[in-house]
């Protein structure tokens, strides 16, 4: 079954307390389901995610414009070396520009798309020590706005001030607000445990947000869109009744011109959380993991204990070898005392020359 790609923009107006994770999305959809259409048609929908005929495929959020800097291949000394040419003085110049590389997690979806159908990472280096790239953000110089390079050597601060360079870190904030917990029996602080501070890890986005959903051909679009209307009506993850969460819809609609269908790759990247099954892969090019400890919601949001059992998983930027037009990773059950609860881990996945 083929798939077409959407593009879910959103514009924050509030801070959210929960990350857009893939898998917190898609619960998010389900749940609108389940309110909106009922629960035997929820179950029909989660049959087909669990046959392996998902009908749509959801990454994580990201930033406007930008994608994770994937890792198809590496610099090590040796290309170090070659490229200083027994100077000691621009090795250590080339060293600080690697160690800048190496400190860069997303760019500019040109260059995502640029590294991901073949573009070597040695190649985008060379670039970079011959002032054809930014060393800050990885594109592509304009052949009449140069830079000095020699500027970004002496302060990275001054580079970035004098070239008005905007960074990712410009436009997403992660703040430790500390709270208090209120007794409203009391109308004072809760000292139970021996203190009512607590504190919220609180982002804040200087950005639109981009969500990407493969939708397969034969789902009714106008559906998916009733549901993410309804996500943005009821807010986003923690405290989202008490404003946490907030955002609106700049547009949903299909982007083709995104990324080139047609190429598909000897690998393959993911945008979203991933567990793989067996025969998923070929071999692992480069990973990020995290640990996750989720929460149910919706109607279970009321049990007395919401957590689910810790799970391991791939994040996206991972890449692997193997076939890129295959349903990837698995439904993950298990994690709660409930056997209907279930977490989504089947990435959106692109092709990638390796």
């Amino acid at each position: 079954m083929k798939y077409t790609v959407y593009e879910w923009k959103i514009n924050p107006k509030s801070s959210f307390l929960t990350k857009l994770h893939s898998d917190t999305i898609w619960g998010h959809i389900m749940w609108a389901i389940r309110y909106l259409d009922g629960e035997n048609y929820l179950k029909s929908i989660l049959n087909e995610f669990k046959n392996y005929n998902p009908p749509f495929i959801v990454s994580n959020g990201f930033l406007s414009n930008y994608l994770p800097f994937i890792k198809t291949s590496y610099i090590n000394n040796a290309d170090n070396n070659k490229l200083a040419k027994d100077s000691k003085a621009v090795k250590i110049k080339l060293t600080k520009l690697l160690k800048q590389i190496e400190d860069i997690e997303y760019v500019n979806i040109d260059v995502f798309n640029e590294i991901r159908e073949g573009k070597k990472l040695k190649t985008i280096y060379k670039e970079l020590v011959q002032n054809i790239r930014c060393p800050i953000t990885m594109e592509k110089i304009e052949p009449n706005f140069k830079r000095k390079l020699e500027l970004f050597f002496k302060s990275k601060e001054e580079y970035i001030k004098k070239y008005n360079i905007k960074q990712y870190s410009d436009l997403i904030k992660t703040v430790n607000v500390t709270k208090n917990r209120i007794n409203r029996i009391t109308n004072s602080s809760e000292q139970e445990y021996g203190s009512g501070v607590f504190n919220n890890i609180e982002t804040f986005y200087n950005s639109t947000l981009s969500i990407y959903i493969k939708v397969r051909d034969d789902f009714d679009i106008d559906k998916l869109k009733k549901y993410l209307d309804y996500i943005q009506l009821t807010g986003f993850g923690k405290k989202a009744s008490s404003g946490k969460g907030h955002f609106e819809t700049v547009y949903f609609k299909e982007r083709k011109d995104l990324f080139e269908n047609n190429f598909s790759g000897n690998g393959f990247v993911i945008l979203s959380n991933y567990i793989p099954k067996n025969g998923d892969f070929e071999g692992v090019i480069s990973s990020n993991i995290i640990t996750k400890r989720a929460k149910v919601s919706g109607l279970y949001s009321n049990r007395e204990n919401v957590f689910k059992k810790p799970f391991v998983c791939y994040s996206p930027g991972s890449v692997f070898r193997g076939k890129a037009d295959e349903i990837k990773g698995r439904m993950l059950s298990g994690l709660y005392y409930d056997d209907n609860v279930v977490q989504c881990m089947i990435p959106f996945t692109l092709g990638v020359k390796l």
